[in-house]
Parts: C-alpha cells; structure tokens; sequence
C-alpha cells in the first residue's frame, strides 16, 4: 500500500501573548489526533504554520482544523477538509482517460 499524507497549513496570530497550537485531523469533525506546534513568542504578527501528516489511508476524506491557545483563551479554526488519492495514484505523474473511438471504419 502507498503511503498518503498531506501538508495541514494555517495562520496564528498570537495577539501579544505567547500561544501554543495545534493541528487536529481525523475522519469526522471529532478528529481524534493531534500535532502540536512550537510555541508562539508573543506579538501581533501573522505566524504562518503547516505540519506534514503521514501514514494516511488511501481515498479516504479527513477533517482538520487549527486550535491555538494563550492566557487570554483558545480559539478553533474552521473545520476544513481534503480526500487522500488512491492507491496506485502518482502525484506529479501524467493523468491521462482513454476516450471512445471514433471514425470507426
């Protein structure tokens, strides 16, 4: 079997207090597992984040979402989801369809 993942990507603001975050994913909007990120100095700037998640199943659709908290609270991002490809599917490879034939004499 193929090994299938993706790269989870968001943006935190730590709005002046250092933040700790996290992406959760799994098969429904439970999620279910979770990768931490390293912590966020405080400040006011947008903070760009990704995680690569791996050992995915094949064809399957998950659900994700960015959490991050501080003093001052925890907010979830919105769940947002993607479907692996299927097995036997090579990224970067050509993608072809065989068509009908046609002019058939």
């Amino acid at each position: 079997m193929a090994k299938h993942g993706a790269t989870l990507n968001g943006i935190i603001n730590p709005n002046g207090a250092d933040t700790i975050g996290q992406f959760e994913y799994g098969l429904d909007t439970t999620y279910g597992t979770q990768v931490d990120l390293p912590l966020i100095t405080a400040g006011t700037a947008d903070v760009p984040v990704s995680v690569d998640i791996t050992d995915l199943l094949p064809n399957t659709l998950y659900h994700f979402r960015l959490v991050a908290d501080n003093k001052d609270g925890a907010t979830q991002g919105n769940d947002l989801f993607f479907t692996t490809l299927p097995d036997g599917v090579i990224e970067g490879a050509p993608i072809v369809k065989t068509l009908d034939a046609t002019n058939i004499t």
